[in-house]
Parts: structure tokens; sequence; C-alpha cells
């Protein structure tokens, strides 16, 4: 409470599609920036919640009430500025200002850590873009408990890391059936192993499952969900683009790896016990002899 916060939103239908249009906060219209999402700025007073009215681009309208704030608690910023990533720590009146520090973690690893020490209501932290992977981050504020008072994503990315290391060159505009095609591939290391698939894009289903190697390992298995189009985030690096993949990261509430398990000793609770004799048991077709082979039991 009392503490202005970035507040993101998506906008979505049951089915799970966007819906483009403007969310209206007290006198304030905020209008969709991307795939239904957005954000606002808002300050939380006490315990009263305000309402926001989202009005679709074909007229539909939702009012939705915010959030009850609570008295103690800290807000994160994140904001990327030339070389580096600053993160502002903001502590309410009632927050307690001992025993608090800030971890950087990427995929489960510790980055970067932080003991806040003689806290004011505000501060900084800087940490430069080369100490950083190239990827989804998770920055987060607890204190000796183990409680996590905030936290919040972030994607650092690395200059040319979307630039295409493959080229084809041929003709291949206009060509008979059967004719014989002829392609020139070029990479950017005389080592590389090559892998061609070739298909037929009459039977190709167009759809928004676009992603590649780069976005499935970096972005969507860092994330949950869907997400169309993954390739459209790194195809330019202009403020549009960057703005648009650091609302998705601001609307997403699941976290890959649970900070507490990862942070604090024996937070971790096996789910399944473990197996004290495993065993193996396979049968193998042998197409060529037309019967079973049962092979003896195997102890891994």
């Amino acid at each position: 409470a009392g503490l202005p916060s970035r507040v993101a939103f998506e906008a979505t239908r049951w089915d799970g599609a966007y819906q483009d249009g403007m969310l209206i906060v007290g006198a304030d219209t905020i209008p969709v920036q991307h795939r239904g999402r957005g954000c606002f700025l808002y300050t939380p007073m006490g315990y009263n919640t305000d309402s926001v009215r989202f009005v679709s681009k074909d007229g539909h309208e939702l009012v939705q009430r915010l959030p009850y704030a609570q008295p103690a608690g800290a807000t994160l910023r994140v904001e990327h500025c030339e070389s580096r990533w600053l993160i502002y720590v903001n502590l309410s009146d009632a927050m307690e200002r001992d025993s608090l520090a800030l971890t950087l973690m990427h995929q489960g690893r510790l980055e970067s850590f932080c003991q806040l020490l003689q806290l004011t209501d505000s501060m900084v932290w800087s940490v430069p873009d080369s100490l950083l992977c190239a990827g989804v981050h998770q920055v987060t504020l607890f204190d000796t408990g183990g409680r996590v008072r905030s936290d919040r994503l972030f994607f650092e990315k690395k200059q040319g890391m979307a630039q295409p290391t493959i080229s084809l060159k041929g003709n291949i505009s206009a060509l008979a059936p059967y004719e014989k095609v002829e392609l020139r591939v070029h990479t950017s290391s005389p080592y590389a192993t090559i892998s061609l698939a070739v298909h037929d894009d009459g039977q190709h289903i167009h759809n928004y499952d676009t992603g590649n190697i780069l976005t499935e390992l970096l972005l969507a298995s860092e994330i949950k969900g869907f997400i169309p189009s993954p390739e459209w985030y790194f195809e330019a690096d202009d403020s549009f683009h960057e703005a648009a993949l650091d609302l998705l990261m601001l609307t997403q509430g699941w976290r890959r790896f649970p900070w507490r398990e990862m942070a604090m000793p024996d937070s971790f609770r096996p789910v399944h016990p473990k197996e004290e004799t495993p065993q193996l048991n396979a049968s193998v077709h042998d197409y060529h002899q037309g019967k079973d082979y049962c092979p003896k039991r195997h102890h891994p």
C-alpha cells in the first residue's frame, strides 16, 4: 500500500485468443500494446480497491476489481539502460528494513547476489549485461526466513543472437516437375554439421506454432503456456519488440524453478520414492525372422 506499481494485464477470450481494445483505469485510458497485453501505473491506498474496465475493439466490456493491497511489502521495477539492468527496490512504510537480499537466477542457477544493508525506502541494484546469459532471468527479493517479498522476470538479449547462421542460394523460384535442384549452402562456421529437410509447402499447415531452437530453448521452455509466433520477438531489436517481450515476461505467473527449493537448505522434498532394485523387461520383435526375441532380464 502506498507504493507506485507497474501493473501488467492480458486480455483474452475464454479460448485463449487475445483481444484488442483499451483498459480504463479511473480517468486514464490504456490501449493494448501487443497481443492483448498492456501496462499502467497504479498506487494502491489502504484496503480500498479500485475497479478497472476493459472495452474490446468489438464493443464488449468487462469490469475487474483489482486485488487488495498488502499493508507491508515491496515492489521491484526492472529497466534496461544502455549496457546494464537497473533493479529498483521500493519498501512500504510498514516493511521491515533488515534481513533482505536479492538473487538473480537463470535456468535454476545463481548468477548474482546482493544483500541489502542500511536500507531506506528505496535502492537501485545495477547488473552489467556481461554477467548475464541470453534468456529469461528471475530477480527475487527475500528475507532470512526464505519468504519471497517480490520477484520479476526479464529477458536478456545478446547482439546478433537471432541472426541466421546458414544461408541458401539457388534458382528455385520456377521449377518443372522432377527438375534437378541445386542449392549452395553457406555457414558462419567452416566445420558446421548441417541437416536439411525438404517438404511440400502445399501440405504445410500454417498456424502460430512457428518456434525454432532459439525460441524453444531460451523462451518457451522458461515460461508458461503457448506462445504464438515466438520468433516475432527476435526479428528486430527496436523498442516496440523489446516492450512486447517485456510485457510477455510481466504477465507470466509461473516459475519453472521454485525459488525456495533452489535457495533454501532442506526445502526440497521428493514426490516419488527412489527405486531400490530397478528392473528392465523388454521384448524385441524381429521382422526378418518373423518371431519375437525376448532378451534376458537386465539389472541397470
